[in-house]
């Protein structure tokens, strides 16, 4: 399946609010355009690549143009202490969607325009992130070729 047809099935579940299994795709879309930017590095290492060489595009869809700075963004969280929004992104979310079948039980996503790290070290994390991400993957110059309906 093209990285097209995963961005357009994360489309899909996003507008349905079934954020696990837009998760799922996304995180194959971006492994995807990964692959094509890094075809030499191992899996997490080239994910991690993608978003740190798309952050500041992701940040500046993400707010409305306003940052133009690719500054990396952490969190603490849990027993971890501060985390990069990557690490989070790549370990927590994709590989215990993809390799444990959920995510974890103290991250979340809703339609919330913040970042929020709860008295407990619980996240909540916005939808408009995966949006941004998304946006990243589509405007990939390595996925010029890539056809959506």
């Amino acid at each position: 399946m093209a990285v097209s047809e995963r961005v357009q099935e994360a489309l899909i579940k996003l507008e349905e609010q079934d954020f696990d299994n837009a998760l799922i795709q996304l995180s194959i879309a971006v492994d995807g355009t990964a692959r094509k930017m890094y075809p030499n590095l191992k899996n997490a290492h080239r994910i991690k690549s993608f978003m740190k060489a798309k952050r500041a595009f992701i940040w500046w869809t993400l707010l409305n143009g306003l940052p133009d700075s690719d500054t990396e963004f952490c969190l603490s969280f849990s027993d971890k202490g501060y985390v990069s929004i990557e690490d989070i992104m790549y370990k927590y979310i994709r590989c215990s969607l993809l390799h444990e079948g959920e995510m974890p039980p103290n991250i979340t996503f809703d339609n919330v325009n913040y970042f929020k790290v709860n008295a407990d070290s619980s996240l909540i994390l916005p939808v408009g992130y995966l949006y941004s991400i998304l946006w990243a993957v589509i405007s990939s110059a390595e996925n010029r070729d890539e056809k959506m309906d």
